[in-house]
């Protein structure tokens, strides 16, 4: 019988690197799926010979190398400076002797980044949410107590259409790029999805309880949808 023991791990490929190798006794068909800055994966049905999974990624090559040039475009972007928490920092590419894959003079605004091993966009995307984490507790903190809504569980993703959600079972997710927007556009995510802890919709009491925590939340709501495409970049 064919599965996921027949299939190896993942397929090196000559210019992407390792393809991850994912078997879903539920897929009708072969799909290839790509995430910034590098990672390849393809999901297949039950029962996939590797030669037919090998044809299937010769067939998708062009697309393959599409991916890659979208991502040498975004490495090239990444000039000297980059946007942390609305400030620009200074970027320095140097190897690190300790553990760390970075550090933060926030005194200087200058970001040092280790210059062995993963790519800048790889370094920095790990940079933001590692930053995010350690910033968003007491954000949550602070706010819930304010406003007197408490979520039942904080997620740090990587959403691409959105800046946060909330669920209707109270958890709130947020993403980790909001790192790179000024503390008070922060803020207002934070707020404008505790809110919907008591107004799942954006109706007029939903945008009072907004108004009354952030008074200027139409300001910030304008620098995100001037901005994001900057902080969408890595």
């Amino acid at each position: 019988m064919l599965g996921r023991k027949s299939l190896p791990a993942s397929i090196v490929h000559p210019q992407a690197g390792p393809i991850v190798i994912k078997v879903y006794p539920q897929s009708k068909r072969m799909r290839l799926s790509f995430r910034a800055p590098a990672c390849f994966s393809v999901t297949v049905p039950m029962g996939t010979s590797e030669r037919a999974l090998r044809q299937f990624i010769t067939q998708t090559d062009a697309w393959i190398l599409r991916q890659l040039s979208k991502v040498s475009v975004i490495e090239s972007s990444i000039q000297s400076q980059f946007l942390f928490q609305g400030a620009p920092y200074e970027i320095v590419q140097q190897p690190i002797l300790s553990r760390e894959l970075y550090q933060i003079d926030h005194h200087q605004k200058v970001i040092i980044l280790d210059a062995i091993g993963t790519s800048p966009a790889q370094r920095l995307s790990y940079l933001c949410r590692k930053e995010f984490e350690k910033l968003l507790p007491s954000l949550i903190t602070k706010h819930s107590k304010a406003m007197e809504l408490f979520p039942k569980k904080i997620s740090i993703r990587d959403t691409k259409s959105r800046w946060g959600s909330c669920s209707s079972t109270g958890n709130i997710s947020l993403s980790w790029r909001l790192v790179m927007a000024p503390l008070e556009v922060i803020e207002y995510v934070v707020i404008h999805e505790l809110a919907h802890l008591k107004h799942m919709d954006h109706s007029p009491d939903f945008w009072s309880v907004v108004s009354q925590h952030c008074p200027n939340y139409s300001q910030h709501r304008h620098w995100l949808k001037t901005n994001a495409q900057q902080l969408h970049y890595i």
